[in-house]
């Protein structure tokens, strides 16, 4: 058995045993401040897996008393090139080269021991890197090895992230397919949106959220986000309103898997779907396309004897990192009817990232929130004011009669909202709202708040 699976099933084994956790707050600040000064370097809501204790390695998982000590112990221990700090439990876990960037439920930072310098350059993965031959290799260094930089990239590694670990949104939204073109939209396994009623804002929190590959607003007012199965079956009965399946930013292809069988894919739709296709030709497109919707997929391949088959990061069966062919042949059934895959890789240009953080956040109240605004922008007849702070906007909002919220952006512009205005994902974590009166806070103390961005929200709505 590889030392991936190894780690795999131990991992397995302390998800099943670990006992849940108050999350801690006491480093938010320190986070917030290392974030700013090294924004390449820490990722909340994140760990490295599988760290050296989960690989039998003794002392690779030392108490630390902070963000800042568990990185100097990291950077003082051999192998240690990355870490892990928990919060809740003050615990510091290393990784070495192999370890890979996963979400966390753990309200865990993941850091790295030294610290890029800053550069407004894509890193070579994110620009033009292409594995060489020996890409599946027969073991995890030398599937690594066939990278010019040593390494597989990890998924979404060039897909931007604010300073919580959310994914932010790409201005670059491209229609793959819509029902106002003859597409049936007639998916299985969507998750229903509560609260969101009309077809424009079903399709506005898609546009807002890089991880919705897809909406559809039924008939009788739902909206349903997600990737969807089976979207081209002719068993389903109930067809959408409207629909559409959308991709977030850019992809790039790193390998051709025509011929290759990728073990832990799954099946979206067989054959030939159920005969809504011409021929192999559309149904490879489309294949193509529901990996394209999905920021997380990283492959997808298409056999006319079995059907499309893509990574599915929801499932807890999956290829593993790096690919070897242990989990990739070129011998079996599907391998020698595949007509068609890639490897692909997702990003956002630059020029196109929703903007983050780039200097501390701003101290607001508890009462307030980072990355909401609301709709309507205005109440009445009254418009955009500019003032100095989000203080001074929530301060304008109580001297109004019936405002019930008040939107701060980072320009200085300041709006105030009825009561009862619809809370939305600003696009920008910059922002700041919330009430006329913050009721919690009757000594005036400020806290820099935790809430992270709307997408991130949104994410979890649909996930």
């Amino acid at each position: 058995m590889s030392r991936r699976a190894v780690a795999h099933l131990l991992w397995c084994f302390i998800l099943a045993v670990r006992m849940p956790s108050t999350r801690s707050e006491p480093t938010q600040a320190e986070f917030e401040e290392f974030a700013v000064r090294h924004p390449h370097c820490f990722q909340r809501n994140f760990e490295y897996r599988p760290s050296l204790s989960d690989l039998g390695r003794e002392g690779a998982s030392p108490g630390a008393r902070s963000l800042a000590n568990c990185q100097h112990l990291c950077r003082a221990a051999e192998q240690c090139v990355a870490f892990t700090f928990f919060p809740a439990s003050k615990s510091c876990r290393f990784a070495d080269t192999l370890a890979e960037l996963v979400e966390s439920r753990a309200g865990a930072v993941a850091g790295r021991a030294i610290c890029p310098e800053q550069s407004q350059v894509p890193s070579e993965h994110c620009r033009a890197e292409l594995p060489g031959n020996g890409f599946p290799g027969l073991s995890e260094h030398t599937s690594n090895k066939a990278w010019p930089s040593g390494r597989q990239p990890w998924s979404l590694e060039c897909w931007p992230k604010n300073w919580t670990g959310g994914y932010v949104p790409c201005q670059t939204v491209r229609v793959l397919e819509d029902t106002a073109d003859n597409w049936a939209g007639q998916c299985a396994k969507l998750k229903l949106l509560h609260g969101i009623g009309q077809a424009a804002d079903c399709r506005q929190r898609c546009l807002e959220n890089p991880l919705c590959a897809s909406w559809h607003a039924g008939i009788y007012g739902q909206c349903f986000h997600g990737v969807g199965r089976d979207c081209y079956s002719a068993n389903h009965a109930a067809r959408p309103g409207k629909a559409q399946r959308l991709q977030h930013g850019e992809v790039r292809v790193l390998m051709d898997l025509t011929g290759w069988h990728v073990v832990g894919l799954h099946r979206v739709f067989e054959k030939s779907g159920s005969g809504n296709f011409h021929g192999n030709t559309d149904a490879i497109v489309a294949c193509k396309k529901i990996c394209y919707s999905d920021i997380k997929c990283q492959y997808w391949q298409y056999s006319p004897v079995y059907g499309c088959y893509v990574e599915d990061a929801s499932q807890d069966y999956g290829p593993p990192y790096p690919l070897t062919l242990d989990w990739a042949y070129r011998n079996t059934q599907f391998a020698l009817s595949c007509m068609a895959g890639e490897f692909i890789q997702h990003y956002c240009p630059k020029a196109k990232t929703t903007a983050y953080p780039t200097e501390p956040p701003e101290e607001i109240s508890s009462c307030m929130s980072r990355g909401f605004s609301y709709k309507p922008q205005d109440m009445g007849m009254l418009g955009r004011t500019e003032v100095t702070s989000a203080a001074a906007c929530q301060a304008r909002c109580r001297r109004m009669l019936g405002c019930g919220s008040f939107t701060y952006w980072p320009d200085g512009s300041c709006h105030v909202q009825m009561g009862g205005a619809l809370r939305i994902d600003a696009g920008d974590v910059r922002v700041i709202s919330g009430p006329p009166w913050c009721h919690n806070t009757s000594n005036g103390t400020t806290t820099l708040a935790a809430n992270g961005p709307a997408p991130a929200a949104a994410a979890a709505a649909a996930a």
